[in-house]
């Protein structure tokens, strides 16, 4: 207001969205990017480098949650993360696939492959709201079955360790670490499934 003097406007650099999540933060974000690159997990993950693009291929609320828009979207994306948020639960499981959603072909005298033999698999789950300490990490062991295609599920980690057809879910440890529920049935609220690029 001082006659003669310049008015300045200091325009503050607009927010970088690390991912374009309805269900998880960015802090979730690097905690699931140290954990694809091998690593346990930093409690404090709210350091953690983000190592990947996170690019948003299925949202369940917006795009439905039937398996045929899953695999339409999902299955020839190489590295993706799927992530469930549980129906009246600040709780979130998923896992995360270095190949593609699809079915191998074994040769000309046998049948499709249903179940993937892939070893950098994993499952996980944590609680939106807490500071992730109890965040669980489960990488796969049973290597032969780290994932089960078809096309009349959605994403399927593993022998039933998690599984998801339409808003119903199930996981029981069986070709995992840990298992990372405490219950075996459960409805998700909503999904999202990410492919992950390295930057």
């Amino acid at each position: 207001m001082k006659p003669g003097c310049e008015l300045t406007t200091r325009i503050l650099p607009s927010r970088l969205t690390i991912i374009d999540s309805h269900i998880i933060k960015s802090i979730h974000a690097g905690l699931i990017s140290s954990w694809i690159d091998g690593n346990v997990y930093d409690i404090d993950c709210s350091n953690c480098k983000i190592n990947y693009k996170f690019n948003l291929l299925v949202r369940g609320s917006r795009d439905g949650f039937d398996a045929s828009t899953f695999h339409s979207l999902c299955d020839d994306k190489v590295g993706t993360v799927v992530i469930i948020k549980l129906k009246d639960s600040n709780k979130v499981v998923g896992g995360y696939n270095p190949c593609t959603w699809q079915r191998t072909f074994l040769g000309p005298l046998t049948r499709m492959r249903d179940y993937e033999n892939i070893v950098n698999s994993f499952v996980f789950s944590f609680n939106v709201n807490d500071d992730l300490k109890n965040a669980v990490l489960s990488r796969v062991v049973v290597t032969s079955n780290a994932f089960y295609y078809s096309t009349s599920n959605g994403p399927c980690f593993g022998d039933g360790d998690l599984w998801m057809t339409g808003t119903f879910g199930s996981s029981r440890r069986m070709s995992y670490e840990h298992s990372i529920m405490d219950v075996t049935n459960f409805f998700a609220n909503d999904y999202e499934v990410f492919q992950v690029k390295k930057r």
